[in-house]
């Protein structure tokens, strides 16, 4: 499995997107390719895929908090459906672009389930700006 940003290929996010109600109107793209023989099943809340954004700082990964602060479930349905990439499919995300005063390496990373395990799946890296109190809880490599 590779997770893939395409940092500079910004696109209009569409007119329905929250994020653009938000002030947000343009977002870069984001691939996750399967190139494997197998299917996975991706973490996922409502639907939505949970793939983070995380900055280098100060000499370890750090979680970018979303600009949708209001991302908790609510009803105990929220955990049951699940969302899964096929062999030899992809995945495309429009990313949000963050405006801010600070140019830091960054990355996205997504958490993908075999049959028994977590399996956390990084992309490759890329220089963006940010405002430091996007930062959140650093990084520990578990989910």
């Amino acid at each position: 499995m590779q997770l893939m940003v395409l940092a500079n290929s910004y696109k209009e996010l569409p007119k329905w997107s929250i994020l653009r109600r938000k002030g947000v109107k343009e977002g870069f793209e984001v691939f996750l390719i399967n190139q494997t023989k197998y299917d996975y099943k991706l973490v996922n809340v409502d639907h939505e895929i949970l793939i983070y954004r995380q900055a280098f700082f100060e000499n370890e990964w750090v979680f970018v908090e979303p600009i949708k602060k209001d991302f908790s479930p609510w009803c105990g349905n929220s955990y049951m459906t699940s969302r899964v990439i096929k062999s030899n499919d992809y995945f495309s995300f429009l990313a949000p672009c963050i405006d801010g005063n600070i140019k830091m390496k960054m990355r996205f990373s997504i958490i993908a389930m075999d049959r028994a395990n977590a399996i956390p799946i990084v992309s490759n890296e890329f220089e963006g700006w940010i405002h430091l109190g996007l930062l959140g809880k650093k990084s520990t490599g578990k989910y």
